[in-house]
């Protein structure tokens, strides 16, 4: 799953690590549901999360549906298949 930010423009003055906030809730809501998740082992989450901050494009794709690309979220996809 990709998670792109858009116009954070208005938003930097509050959290200039929005994106790292973002992700430490994420990994604190999958932590949090594979604690409480003790009856089922084979529905619990492993997570591996790519970060990078970086101006891609938004286009349309060819089946004309909103899509980003450019060199920051080849960046995170990279940085994601590092972990294990």
């Amino acid at each position: 799953m990709c998670i792109a930010l858009l116009n954070l423009t208005k938003y930097s003055e509050y959290n200039d690590n929005i994106h790292m906030d973002i992700s430490l809730n994420i990994v604190d809501a999958v932590n949090n549901y594979n604690k409480s998740n003790t009856q089922w082992e084979n529905r619990k989450f492993k997570l591996c999360i790519g970060l990078n901050e970086h101006k891609d494009n938004m286009i349309l794709d060819i089946n004309r549906r909103l899509n980003i690309v450019g060199y920051g979220i080849n960046m995170a996809f990279r940085i994601m298949n590092l972990g294990p």
